[in-house]
């Protein structure tokens, strides 16, 4: 209700802000949200305008990046055509495509005949506005609604909409438990001869296939750019010095995915990783922990109980969004519900980025080398604290007696998970 009474006798345009990533449930239902409060007539006067340009494939357009996705193009398609993108940390041209944005919202006025949004509760509003101004003789005075909306000071200030009442904000309950564990020191010497197994876990888009070949130091994971999910299929790939193993998997709560199919590629997932993953790797972005990121969470203690968090370990992509000096224990604490967390994780966190980390000098902390020996002694170290053991239960159990059973047969145990692997998906 302010944004209206700001914007009376109506807005000539929405800009819809999105993000240069995975399109996802997540945004579909911010779209809903925004028809859901304006109408289908709001798209009309909106204009797509996407941050994080940085994130476009090189001398990718951004009208590329959208035809990639059906439910973007369908978006693009109700909004005319009208979509910009903008960068607010790495491009020096964004007054280009500011004045390019500018032009869009005037040609859209034009060809709406110089008129603006309206529906009745907008409308409604601009009259008592104006009862008021004739009333006062100031329309920077105006009272919009008796005991709903009452506007102080001038319109070029803040306007207040009245709720009946104060708001005290709940006390949050802090911890006694440390919130971060780093490993103080190098525990190269203490690796076993057996690599480490590892699963990558996360929603689409956070980048997990890159960190993963961050991790093994070779490219084999494929990295999509689009803006649908790039891994369909669980895939495995071991350092060539055998130190780690890394199992990448399809993002979770894909609206595109059937449910049984996901639970197929996480059982394929734990075949990999027979007799059990050493640590789960939840990947997260350095951004806003909403509701879709909870839901994550959620689906991640329901396919493998709250054991998990036992062997988990939280690693954020993107980590050039934290502000200048910044560690992420500090982005962590900032958030109640990221914090419990990062507290059911052991205090476990580390943070990565894909592309602009790499073999950075300048700063060690923001160094993606530097990250990862931290993130390995820190698996390290958590094996230790689980007595050498990895993730198991009754399902991983009977699995790998049937890979040894099968090992026995063949002679070979990648043709022995095949077999249990073919067993299990005949089944």
């Amino acid at each position: 209700m302010k944004s209206i009474t700001e914007c009376s006798p109506g807005p000539h345009a929405f800009l819809i802000l999105l993000k240069v990533e995975k399109y996802t449930e997540q945004e579909s239902q911010v779209i809903t949200k925004i028809r859901e409060f304006f109408s289908e007539e709001a798209f009309k006067y909106a204009v797509l305008v996407f941050t994080h340009g940085d994130q476009l494939d090189e001398s990718k357009t951004i009208k590329e990046f959208v035809r990639e996705n059906e439910d973007l193009i369908e978006l693009l398609d109700k909004c005319g055509g009208r979509c910009h993108v903008v960068d607010n940390k790495y491009w020096n041209n964004n007054q280009f495509q500011i004045r390019q944005l500018l032009y869009t919202i005037h040609e859209m006025v034009e060809q709406h005949g110089g008129g603006c949004y309206t529906i009745e509760m907008l409308q409604a509003v601009e009259r008592n506005i104006q009862k008021e101004t004739t009333r006062t003789r100031s329309r920077e005075e105006t009272a919009a609604s008796k005991n709903k909306i009452k506007i102080t000071n001038s319109r070029q200030h803040s306007q207040q909409v009245s709720t009946g009442g104060s708001r005290k904000l709940p006390k949050v309950k802090r911890s006694s438990q440390p919130a971060f564990v780093f490993a103080p020191n190098p525990l190269w010497d203490r690796m076993k001869a057996a690599p480490l197994r590892v699963i990558l876990l996360g929603k689409i888009g956070t980048g997990k296939s890159q960190f993963g070949n961050a991790l093994i130091e070779e490219k084999v994971f494929e990295v999509d750019g689009s803006a649908y999910s790039g891994t369909s299929k669980c895939q495995a790939a071991t350092k060539r010095n055998g130190e780690i193993t890394v199992v990448d998997t399809p993002g979770l709560l894909d609206n595109r995915r059937d449910e049984a199919d996901l639970k197929s590629e996480i059982m394929n997932s734990m075949l990999e990783c027979s007799p059990g993953p050493h640590a789960f790797l939840i990947v997260l972005k350095v951004e806003k922990f909403n509701e879709h990121e909870k839901q994550i969470i959620t689906k991640i203690k329901n396919l493998f109980s709250k054991k998990v968090f036992k062997y988990a370990v939280l690693v954020f992509t993107h980590g050039d969004q934290l502000a200048e000096g910044r560690k992420i224990k500090e982005f962590v604490s900032e958030n109640k519900d990221l914090k419990e967390l990062s507290d059911k994780c052991g205090g476990r966190c580390h943070v990565v980025d894909n592309k602009y980390w790499n073999n950075n000098q300048q700063d060690p902390y923001r160094n993606n080398q530097f990250q990862i020996r931290q993130l390995l002694n820190t698996i390290n170290e958590m094996v230790e604290q689980n007595g050498g053991g990895c993730y198991n239960n009754e399902l991983l159990q009977a699995v790998e007696r049937n890979i040894r059973e099968e090992t026995k047969r063949t002679g070979s145990r990648e043709e022995a998970k095949k077999s249990v692997w073919d067993a299990c998906t005949l089944n």
